[in-house]
């Protein structure tokens, strides 16, 4: 009777035996779970990157007064905008081309959308509105663009997101930008293949 009541439990060796093997099993699930935890985050920006394509192209519609400055903007005499040459995909024949950026969210706005010219400060603070911000750079009952995905892709670490004008077409597109403002990855329309 004495020596079952010492005999209950597990030996010392069994229990290195048993965190030797989870160990091991963490070692091997740990990669797998790391590339689906960026794989979401990378979907989540992509998501977001279409709410953004389809929110700035609904305030450019020509029910709205940012018709007007969009249609002044688009040949602009008197200013000097942010224009960056990119590097090109299936629709340019894999050629570049030049964006320029019109609103971002600049780590200083604490996620904010910022016009990148005095002409479409209208615009930004509107889209600001369709997300539930406030001016101030608070989020007003709404929800602060923030980027999920923030490691190195291969072209630099995405820091803010950026709207652009395609410059020979004038279309819209929504990138993620390096903490300077230059588009590094194209997330909408047609994501670039170094991000997804």
């Amino acid at each position: 009777m004495e020596n079952d009541r010492y005999q209950k439990g597990f030996s010392l060796v069994e229990l290195i035996i048993v965190i030797a093997i989870m160990a091991i099993l963490a070692g091997a699930v740990a990669p797998a779970l790391i590339r689906y935890i960026d794989k979401g985050r990378r979907s989540s920006d992509v998501t977001t990157a279409r709410t953004i394509y389809d929110e700035t192209n609904y305030l450019l519609s020509s029910e709205f007064d940012h018709y007007e400055t969009w249609c002044d903007i688009n040949y602009p005499s008197t200013r000097s905008p942010r224009i960056y040459t990119v590097p090109g995909n299936g629709s340019t024949g894999g050629t570049g081309y030049t964006v320029e950026l019109i609103m971002s969210t600049p780590a200083s706005a604490n996620g904010t959308f910022t016009a990148a010219s005095t002409q479409l400060q209208d615009l930004s603070n509107d889209m600001m509105k369709q997300f539930g911000q406030t001016a101030n750079g608070g989020a007003a009952n709404g929800k602060k663009v923030r980027i999920r995905y923030t490691k190195d892709s291969g072209q630099g670490k995405a820091r803010e997101w950026g709207v652009c004008r395609n410059t020979y077409n004038n279309a819209i597109e929504v990138w993620l930008c390096d903490d300077q403002g230059a588009p590094i990855y194209r997330l909408n329309p047609d994501c670039c293949k170094e991000y997804n």
